[in-house]
């Protein structure tokens, strides 16, 4: 069954559809074309990977660290993205249309005050460097700037953090490790399954570009970005060290975490 055959929607809701998922993502061929998901080797985090994710149930646990990841809108209809990941679950997510650095400081303070995140990472380049500097105005804590060009911590598999990040996600997911059950958002899955990756000549792993993306007519992946700043640190890094062995503390990656307290926007 195909949407754009029936007399139920309109050829405007259908455009509306495809400019909001992009004609080619598996969102649009499973939405409005009624047709399954495209098997693409090429595909970073498969469409049916993200269904498994919904359906994956996790209790919750107060000893799991809060991580927010904010991905700050540059220009046009792009919407910034605060999301809420708690452990292995995916809690939150709010999409603010047409506000300013200040206002979406003020946003992202505000959502703190009530998750008392471990781990706030913004994304610095561009306008984001300006929510950096307003949240450390506003002392709110545990505030830390990302910029996803700089070289990757692992240079010999990947060329840019971006890309360490994004196979980061993937092998959460493909693990069943991180649960979409609680915030099974379509706009999310839509994007995540629709990128793209291959690996180079010289064997590093590259994903997508969102340049590459809007040659295919997709969207910015905004939300999807959001949610791979959240794998900047593993999650052990935030627990209580006397919650865990030592031998299962990553020391390395609470090193690199706190490390980023020490950047300035020089640095950047």
């Amino acid at each position: 069954w195909s949407a754009e055959e029936s007399d139920l929607i309109t050829p405007d809701q259908i455009a509306y559809l495809r400019e909001k998922y992009g004609e080619t993502s598996s969102q649009y061929r499973v939405s409005v074309l009624g047709e399954p998901p495209e098997m693409d080797d090429g595909s970073l985090i498969p469409y049916d990977w993200c269904m498994d994710a919904t359906n994956l149930q996790f209790a919750p646990n107060d000893k799991d660290p809060v991580i927010f990841g904010v991905d700050v809108a540059r220009h046009g209809k792009d919407a910034s993205v605060i999301l809420v990941r708690k452990g292995p679950r995916l809690v939150e997510i709010q999409a603010l249309k047409i506000v300013d650095t200040v206002e979406l400081a003020r946003w992202v303070a505000m959502r703190a005050t009530d998750w008392n995140p471990k781990a706030i990472y913004i994304d610095s380049v561009g306008l984001g460097i300006g929510v950096v500097d307003e949240l450390n105005r506003q002392s709110i804590a545990n505030v830390y700037p990302v910029n996803v060009s700089r070289a990757a911590s692992n240079p010999r598999k990947f060329h840019l953090l971006r890309d360490e990040l994004w196979w980061k996600l993937r092998e959460r997911i493909q693990s069943s490790k991180l649960s979409f059950a609680e915030c099974p958002d379509q706009g999310l899955i839509s994007e995540i399954s629709s990128i793209k990756y291959e690996v180079r000549d010289n064997g590093k792993i590259k994903i997508e570009s969102k340049s590459d993306m809007r040659n295919r007519n997709m969207p910015s992946p905004n939300k999807g970005d959001a949610l791979m700043m959240t794998m900047m640190a593993d999650d052990k890094a935030f627990y209580p060290t006397d919650d865990l062995p030592p031998e299962e503390i990553d020391k390395e990656h609470r090193k690199r975490v706190l490390s980023y307290k020490r950047l300035n926007w020089l640095e950047v």
